[in-house]
């Protein structure tokens, strides 16, 4: 509703004028806005993943429950605030210059990094950025997510241990192991069979290229002892003679497993 004045000639008022637009349209647009916000703001605040979002300064505006949790500041102590402010200056080097990369050529920037963020059990994430675009389609903020990834790396580390003890189990032992993949026509060696047919290593070889490793005499020996395996589901021992890399010939005593999918094809 809006109202005005009506003056006579002299300049005195003698009446009022107004007239009624219906906003309902835009009362019914602010109702429905709302209620978006508030559904992402409840999505904000219940995903089990830290969420935060930066001006062009890479100070922070907001950022959800869990990272206030992990991070250990609340909303107020971070807004306004840079992460080298927050956690000190060893957040440089890969969190804000990592904001330039997304701010100056508009890039998602992933990457994994111990963790700076303060809880219990908080070893290892992945720190997702992404830029935020205004009306016109130029940048005007920085959104990003944090990602326990602690159990995965464990796993990867206990892994990799894992695979080292391998690794150093088999180079005293002089053994190796050897994969066939019929599908592919490759055959993959561990990285003790190289050491011991002294050749550089390589992610594979193709299975006519591997059967070149056996020397001449032992090759359909060896062949044959593999398809009468293969034909009847049982392992099969043999003793080879194996060509090197440096020129040499030695022995080789495989001992070999067929395997086979679902349907029983090998």
């Amino acid at each position: 509703v809006t109202k005005f004045p009506i003056r006579d000639t002299a300049g005195d008022i003698v009446g009022i004028g107004g007239f009624i637009a219906d906003v309902s349209d835009r009362h019914r647009a602010e109702a429905a806005l709302q209620a978006r916000e508030q559904e992402f703001a409840a999505i904000l605040e219940n995903v089990p993943i830290a969420v935060f979002l930066k001006d062009r300064q890479s100070r922070f505006q907001r950022v959800n429950h869990q990272y206030e949790s992990w991070a250990g500041v609340s909303q107020d102590q971070a807004r306004g605030r840079t992460a080298v402010e927050l956690f000190g200056p060893e957040h440089d080097e890969v969190g804000e210059r990592s904001d330039d990369v997304v701010f100056e050529r508009g890039q998602i920037v992933q990457f994994e990094r111990p963790a700076l963020l303060r809880r219990a059990g908080l070893e290892h994430v992945l720190v997702v950025k992404f830029p935020i675009r205004d009306a016109g389609g130029r940048i005007s903020a920085l959104g990003g997510f944090v990602l326990d990834v602690t159990a995965r790396k464990r796993a990867e580390m206990a892994l990799q241990e894992s695979q080292a003890q391998l690794l150093e189990s088999q180079r005293l032992g002089r053994t190796g192991y050897i994969t066939s993949d019929m599908a592919t026509n490759r055959v993959f060696w561990s990285e003790t069979v190289f050491e011991l047919r002294r050749m550089p290593h390589r992610e594979w070889l193709g299975f006519e290229e591997a059967m070149e490793g056996i020397h001449p005499d032992d090759r359909a020996p060896y062949l044959a002892a593999r398809n009468d395996a293969v034909r009847e589901h049982r392992d099969f021992e043999i003793d080879v003679r194996v060509l090197r890399g440096d020129g040499s010939i030695g022995w080789e005593h495989a001992v070999s497993r067929p395997r086979y999918d679902a349907a029983g094809n090998f």
